[in-house]
């Protein structure tokens, strides 16, 4: 799947544009849920986080300032965040 998401550095220059993100789940201690980062594939730069949200009890997307998204690249993060929340539920019932 083909995931496009702008960069904007100053409201006046031209966006860049980065293909591809991936995701890097990270265990930090002291916390039960993982923290997972968003990075684009090409800079490198985290571009948001999905995290536990304990008001709303599931993950969440939490996207850096001046990143846009694609309806693609949201796709990939609504699926990702699914994939974290059935672990979750899996790793509970043990």
């Amino acid at each position: 799947m083909k995931c496009v998401v702008r960069t904007m550095t100053h409201p006046f220059r031209q966006m860049a544009e980065q293909e591809f993100i991936t995701f890097e789940e990270l265990q930090v201690e002291g916390r039960k849920t993982p923290i997972c980062l968003i990075r684009s594939v090409s800079s490198g730069e985290v571009l948001g986080e999905i995290k536990w949200w304990g008001a709303w009890r599931q993950f969440a997307f939490f996207p850096h300032h001046n990143t846009i998204w694609n309806p693609e690249c949201m796709k990939s993060v609504m699926e990702k965040i699914a994939e974290m929340m059935l672990e979750r539920v899996q790793t509970r019932k043990k």
